[in-house]
């Protein structure tokens, strides 16, 4: 970044801003997929309901 023209402070704020929309990004991501996961036991814990209730 410093090739680009970029001050060290400028450099320095710019990797930190990254690193923290990637972290951010990273949690957003696991609570989606926590999210996706309690959706998907719900609806298998009801599919098999329904299943057992036609005896299949």
């Amino acid at each position: 970044m410093l090739d680009a023209g970029f001050s060290a402070w400028d450099a320095s704020a710019l990797a930190t801003i990254a690193q923290r929309d990637h972290g951010e990004v990273q949690r957003l991501l696991e609570a989606e997929r926590v999210r996706l996961s309690a959706s998907r036991d719900g609806f298998v814990e009801e599919a098999r309901r329904e299943l057992d209730a036609l005896g299949l």
